[in-house]
Protein backbone atom coordinates (compact mmCIF):
# COMPACT_ATOMS: atom_id res chain seq x y z
CA UNK A 1 0.00 0.00 0.00
CA UNK A 2 2.79 2.42 0.91
CA UNK A 3 4.73 1.64 -2.29
CA UNK A 4 1.63 2.32 -4.38
CA UNK A 5 1.00 5.59 -2.53
CA UNK A 6 4.58 6.84 -2.98
CA UNK A 7 4.90 5.54 -6.57
CA UNK A 8 1.78 7.32 -7.79
CA UNK A 9 2.24 10.55 -5.83
CA UNK A 10 3.27 13.81 -7.44
CA UNK A 11 5.63 16.11 -5.57
CA UNK A 12 5.75 19.85 -6.16
CA UNK A 13 9.05 21.61 -5.66
CA UNK A 14 9.30 25.16 -4.34
CA UNK A 15 9.80 26.41 -7.91
CA UNK A 16 6.50 24.82 -8.96
CA UNK A 17 7.94 21.92 -10.96
CA UNK A 18 5.95 18.72 -10.43
CA UNK A 19 7.97 15.53 -10.05
CA UNK A 20 7.10 11.85 -9.75
CA UNK A 21 8.95 9.20 -7.80
CA UNK A 22 11.62 7.60 -9.99
CA UNK A 23 13.00 4.98 -7.59
CA UNK A 24 11.82 3.34 -4.36
CA UNK A 25 14.25 1.36 -2.22
CA UNK A 26 12.93 -1.15 0.29
CA UNK A 27 15.21 -2.20 3.16
CA UNK A 28 15.81 -5.92 2.73
CA UNK A 29 18.35 -6.28 5.52
CA UNK A 30 16.32 -8.50 7.83
CA UNK A 31 13.89 -10.20 5.40
CA UNK A 32 15.86 -10.57 2.17
CA UNK A 33 13.73 -13.24 0.45
CA UNK A 34 10.40 -11.64 1.40
CA UNK A 35 11.41 -8.14 0.29
CA UNK A 36 13.08 -9.42 -2.87
CA UNK A 37 9.92 -11.30 -3.87
CA UNK A 38 7.66 -8.34 -3.02
CA UNK A 39 9.78 -5.99 -5.18
CA UNK A 40 9.80 -8.49 -8.05
CA UNK A 41 6.02 -8.98 -7.91
CA UNK A 42 5.08 -5.34 -7.30
CA UNK A 43 2.95 -3.58 -9.85
CA UNK A 44 5.70 -0.92 -9.64
CA UNK A 45 8.57 -3.41 -10.14
CA UNK A 46 10.12 -1.05 -12.70
CA UNK A 47 10.96 1.47 -9.94
CA UNK A 48 11.05 -0.67 -6.75
CA UNK A 49 14.32 -2.31 -5.69
CA UNK A 50 15.48 -4.12 -2.56
CA UNK A 51 18.29 -2.32 -0.71
CA UNK A 52 20.90 -3.56 1.71
CA UNK A 53 22.83 -1.13 3.87
CA UNK A 54 26.41 -1.91 4.78
CA UNK A 55 28.70 0.23 6.88
CA UNK A 56 31.84 0.61 4.75
CA UNK A 57 34.64 0.77 7.30
CA UNK A 58 38.04 2.41 6.93
CA UNK A 59 39.63 -1.04 6.50
CA UNK A 60 37.30 -1.78 3.54
CA UNK A 61 37.70 -0.66 -0.05
CA UNK A 62 35.41 2.37 -0.64
CA UNK A 63 32.64 1.90 -3.23
CA UNK A 64 34.29 4.49 -5.49
CA UNK A 65 37.45 2.36 -5.71
CA UNK A 66 35.80 -1.03 -6.20
CA UNK A 67 35.93 -2.59 -9.64
CA UNK A 68 32.47 -3.07 -11.04
CA UNK A 69 31.56 -6.45 -12.44
CA UNK A 70 29.31 -6.99 -15.48
CA UNK A 71 25.79 -5.82 -14.68
CA UNK A 72 26.84 -3.58 -11.79
CA UNK A 73 26.45 0.19 -11.64
CA UNK A 74 28.18 2.45 -9.15
CA UNK A 75 27.03 5.82 -7.86
CA UNK A 76 27.76 8.21 -5.02
CA UNK A 77 28.27 5.78 -2.09
CA UNK A 78 25.93 3.16 -3.57
CA UNK A 79 26.28 0.16 -5.84
CA UNK A 80 23.60 -1.59 -7.91
CA UNK A 81 24.23 -5.33 -8.22
CA UNK A 82 22.36 -8.27 -9.73
CA UNK A 83 20.77 -10.53 -7.12
CA UNK A 84 22.34 -13.95 -6.72
CA UNK A 85 19.20 -15.82 -7.74
CA UNK A 86 18.27 -13.89 -10.89
CA UNK A 87 20.65 -11.90 -13.03
CA UNK A 88 17.69 -9.86 -14.31
CA UNK A 89 16.79 -8.51 -10.86
CA UNK A 90 18.97 -6.00 -9.06
CA UNK A 91 19.43 -4.66 -5.56
CA UNK A 92 21.19 -1.61 -4.17
CA UNK A 93 24.04 -1.72 -1.65
CA UNK A 94 24.19 1.54 0.28
CA UNK A 95 27.12 2.78 2.38
CA UNK A 96 25.23 3.50 5.60
CA UNK A 97 28.23 5.02 7.39
CA UNK A 98 28.53 7.71 4.72
CA UNK A 99 24.79 8.48 4.53
CA UNK A 100 24.33 8.59 8.32
CA UNK A 101 27.09 11.20 8.44
CA UNK A 102 25.38 13.18 5.68
CA UNK A 103 22.10 13.23 7.63
CA UNK A 104 23.86 14.53 10.74
CA UNK A 105 25.76 17.16 8.72
CA UNK A 106 22.48 18.24 7.11
CA UNK A 107 20.81 18.77 10.49
CA UNK A 108 23.79 20.87 11.62
CA UNK A 109 23.69 23.06 8.49
CA UNK A 110 21.78 26.35 8.84
CA UNK A 111 18.74 26.81 6.58
CA UNK A 112 18.47 27.74 3.79
CA UNK A 113 22.06 26.73 3.03
CA UNK A 114 22.61 24.00 0.42
CA UNK A 115 22.61 20.57 2.04
CA UNK A 116 20.61 21.58 5.10
CA UNK A 117 17.96 19.20 6.39
CA UNK A 118 14.88 20.47 8.15
CA UNK A 119 11.76 18.73 9.35
CA UNK A 120 8.33 19.99 8.46
CA UNK A 121 6.60 21.94 11.19
CA UNK A 122 4.29 19.55 12.96
CA UNK A 123 3.81 17.84 16.28
CA UNK A 124 7.20 16.69 17.67
CA UNK A 125 5.93 13.13 18.23
CA UNK A 126 5.68 12.76 14.43
CA UNK A 127 9.49 12.91 14.33
CA UNK A 128 10.15 10.64 17.32
CA UNK A 129 11.19 7.57 15.29
CA UNK A 130 13.67 9.58 13.20
CA UNK A 131 15.04 11.24 16.33
CA UNK A 132 15.45 7.85 18.02
CA UNK A 133 17.29 6.48 14.99
CA UNK A 134 19.59 9.51 14.79
CA UNK A 135 20.42 9.22 18.49
CA UNK A 136 20.82 5.42 18.67
CA UNK A 137 24.40 5.48 17.43
CA UNK A 138 27.62 7.32 18.03
CA UNK A 139 30.30 8.11 15.49
CA UNK A 140 34.02 7.40 15.58
CA UNK A 141 36.46 8.75 12.98
CA UNK A 142 38.64 5.79 11.93
CA UNK A 143 41.81 5.72 9.81
CA UNK A 144 43.10 2.59 8.09
CA UNK A 145 45.45 2.33 5.14
CA UNK A 146 44.75 5.48 3.11
CA UNK A 147 41.08 5.64 4.14
CA UNK A 148 39.54 7.84 6.82
CA UNK A 149 35.82 7.38 7.45
CA UNK A 150 33.13 7.92 10.04
CA UNK A 151 32.10 4.58 11.51
CA UNK A 152 28.74 4.55 13.26
CA UNK A 153 28.33 2.23 16.24
CA UNK A 154 25.21 1.34 18.20
CA UNK A 155 25.30 2.85 21.68
CA UNK A 156 25.47 -0.13 24.05
CA UNK A 157 23.13 1.56 26.54
CA UNK A 158 20.44 2.41 23.96
CA UNK A 159 17.30 0.49 25.11
CA UNK A 160 16.14 -0.37 21.58
CA UNK A 161 19.52 -1.89 20.76
CA UNK A 162 20.47 -3.89 23.86
CA UNK A 163 20.10 -7.23 22.08
CA UNK A 164 22.37 -6.28 19.18
CA UNK A 165 24.82 -3.94 20.89
CA UNK A 166 28.53 -4.67 20.63
CA UNK A 167 31.35 -2.71 22.20
CA UNK A 168 34.18 -1.77 19.86
CA UNK A 169 37.73 -1.34 21.06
Amino acid sequence: TLVALVASAEWQREDGVVMKTSRILVDAGWMWETVNQACRESEFANIVMPAKGIGVQAKHTPFAERKTKPGERRGHHWLVKPTGQMRSQFYVMVDTNYWKSQVHIGFQTDPPSPGCLTLFKDRPERHRMLADHCNAETVVRVKANSNEVDEWCIKPAHPACWKTATIRR
